[in-house]
């Protein structure tokens, strides 16, 4: 039986099994690591990394303002920002990781390794390195295995980290509530928060875990049970 995906599609499976509580959730088997749906989001994000380092190139060219108020005592201790300069340290931090990873990949299948350098062209060299080797990544990648989450080094986990940051940055992020008003659906706490991309009960006798769809399907049926009952729009 194949080993469940380390990807985000089993973030609630893993919080479950963490907690050691009963849980009816089940995971998403890995092909052979990464399910395919993990595979084909982490495709995707290489896809749209190159338009979304324009956008942020971009926001340099035209420039950020700096900031014309100090804190007491602290006026004129630091020099004010040249324009565009958070976009420009955004980018290069942000290729870093790209071009660390990249030649990582290089080094391991014997491509030759090039030297660090942020910019654009260099960026999409690494890539096309990724996007050409991505099979291998999630599957024979020493961190392959390793769960997503926090500072995991799992390919896909670190491609789906810099596209999610590079979206943050230039506001092209889908827009998510992040207030859970939906009553438990096991023990009826009205007090559920999200945590890791899943949703869990903070009553600590029940401490169910819902993944994000699980519980708008369980917020759907509550609107609709309450639409029914002529007490909602």
């Amino acid at each position: 039986m194949p080993s469940p995906c380390p990807g985000r599609c089993n973030s609630a499976w893993r919080r479950a099994e963490e907690l050691g509580r009963q849980h009816n959730l089940e995971p998403v088997p890995g092909e052979p690591v990464h399910c395919w749906s993990c595979y084909a989001s982490a495709h995707t994000q290489l896809h749209q990394l190159p338009a979304l380092f324009d956008a942020v190139y971009l926001e340099g060219e035209e420039g950020t303002l700096a900031k014309l108020v100090g804190t007491i005592g602290r006026v004129g201790l630091q020099a004010p920002p040249w324009p565009g300069q958070h976009a420009r340290l955004f980018a290069d931090g942000l290729g870093e990781g790209i071009l660390i990873l990249a030649n990582d990949v290089r080094e391991h299948l014997d491509e030759p390794v090039e030297n660090p350098d942020t910019g654009s062209a260099a960026i999409n060299r690494a890539l096309g390195t990724l996007i050409r080797h991505l099979r291998w990544l999630l599957a024979e990648h020493p961190c392959a295995t390793d769960s997503h989450g926090g500072r995991s080094g799992n390919p896909a986990w670190q491609i789906y980290s810099w596209h999610r940051s590079a979206e943050v940055f230039c506001k092209q992020d889908e827009q998510r509530p992040v207030q859970r008003v939906a009553p438990c659906p096991r023990c009826r706490d009205p007090w559920m928060r999200s945590r890791n991309g899943v949703v869990e009960c903070t009553n600590l006798d029940c401490q169910n875990v819902m993944s994000n769809d699980e519980y708008a399907v369980h917020v759907q049926r509550l609107h609709d049970a309450a639409k029914f009952a002529g007490i909602a729009a």
